[in-house]
């Protein structure tokens, strides 16, 4: 219990955080006992940062470690200071997008596995990890004890839910406890949750955040037991977020999160089906499955899509020479992604491009983006003004087409052959 000059956190007070380290983007919750406890329902907090003219949940998983491999700086500020300071360039590591490719060797995962950093220069993957643990853990004291004068909250204080993705085994699971470690989260502070069980938890504690329409079925919070269900998860946008931080007030009601045959056999993918217990606790019925169709297979598409209209050699010296301008029209895109409703009224999507794009296109292809434009199958669909790409609803759904079709097909598959699924 943290203590200073007279001040001391209650019990009902101590925090329980979740967070969540995406390939893309990273997020951070938490709620104490109080908050979970409050008359209109739990009270969960969740951190913003400045992004621009805007606020945001999300903060890009991007670090900057210096030449000593400390940490320097996280997020925007991160890629700026990497950007900006070529003493940076040269000395220090920069690391963006590392989480699949620690992935892709989990089998072989250790405390010594080494992560190559945009600059070419290498360091042990786990120091990567536990220093953004670090500072989140440094963000959410600031936070606490921001909002809280009359109480003083230590590291110490705190209980962490750690998200890990379906596709973990239990490399991959030390991995990440070992690193929460290194960053001073000791074991009796630190729970591990995979993500389809999130997502099941926040279903069922907050049914109301699923939107039902006339003659559905029962929702996922009345389920029965024998009901069986598919979790789904795509990554890619905020859902990650909504779907982690319930986990943190689990804790306070002791609620069964850590079912050992669950953890056993769910151990990759996307799509997972659970069959509800008497006890309440789930059986799995299909073992993992899934595949490259999320969101991040949405943004590749787009970055195709960017590669045709503008060649990849300007797209190149675009994300070598101006990365800031590269990762603002990512993080556009991302937005306009993540708020897209098929069944909407808008006519077109806007997409702003740098004029240093633009202007690297004109120089390299001696003719306007306009007039190019009107070159392309795209010209019936697509406008370019004010250094801006509106396309038609058509192009922009065509971004999502294999992610799509590949989910449908492997979904019909499992349904049509397994049993159990009937």
């Amino acid at each position: 219990m943290g203590t200073q000059a007279g001040k001391s956190v209650k019990i009902s007070r101590w925090p329980v955080a979740a967070l969540d380290i995406g390939n893309t983007f990273s997020w951070l919750a938490y709620c104490t006992k109080d908050g979970y406890m409050h008359p209109a329902g739990p009270q969960l907090q969740i951190h913003t940062w400045a992004a621009k003219t805007r606020m945001t949940a999300k903060a890009p998983t991007c670090v900057l470690l210096d030449f000593d491999k400390n940490f320097k700086s996280f997020r925007y500020e991160a890629i700026s200071e990497f950007q900006d300071d070529e003493n940076a360039i040269e000395n220090c590591y920069f690391f963006r997008n590392f989480k699949m490719k620690l992935y892709e060797q989990k089998d072989e995962l250790t405390t010594d596995t080494i992560l190559e950093s945009e600059n070419g220069k290498t360091m042990p993957a786990i120091r990567v990890f536990s220093a953004i643990m670090k500072f989140f853990k440094y963000k959410l004291v600031e936070d606490l004890n921001a909002k809280d004068t009359k109480a003083y909250f230590l590291e110490s204080d705190i209980h962490w839910v750690l998200t890990v993705p379906a596709i973990s085994n239990l490399k991959a699971k030390q991995f990440m406890r070992d690193a929460a470690h290194l960053a001073g989260i000791e074991d009796n502070q630190l729970t591990l949750a995979l993500e389809p069980e999130a997502a099941l938890l926040y279903c069922r504690r907050v049914p109301n955040s699923v939107v039902r329409h006339p003659g559905d079925g029962p929702s996922i919070a009345n389920f029965q037991a024998g009901a069986k269900y598919l979790i789904m998860d795509f990554r890619g946008n905020l859902y990650s977020l909504l779907l982690s931080q319930i986990l943190s007030v689990q804790i306070f009601r002791n609620l069964p999160i850590e079912n050992e045959n669950l953890h056993n056999k769910m151990n990759a993918g996307q799509l997972t089906a659970h069959e509800v217990l008497e006890d309440g606790h789930l059986k799995v019925i299909i073992e993992h499955t899934g595949g490259y169709w999320g969101g991040l297979r949405v943004n590749e598409e787009f970055t195709r899509f960017l590669q045709r209209l503008f060649g990849q050699d300007v797209l190149t010296e675009l994300k070598e020479n101006y990365p800031a301008d590269w990762q603002a029209i990512a993080d556009d895109f991302e937005l306009k992604k993540c708020a897209y409703d098929p069944n909407g009224v808008m006519g077109k999507i806007t997409i702003r491009i740098p004029l240093t794009l633009v202007e690297e296109y004109e120089n390299t292809t001696g003719c306007s983006l306009r007039e190019a434009i009107s070159q392309t199958p795209f010209k019936d669909h697509l406008e370019f003004k004010q250094y801006k790409l509106r396309m038609d609803k058509a192009i922009f759904e065509n971004f999502f087409e294999e992610s799509i079709t590949k989910v449908v097909s492997k979904v019909e598959k499992l349904l049509r052959e397994n049993p159990q699924l009937h």
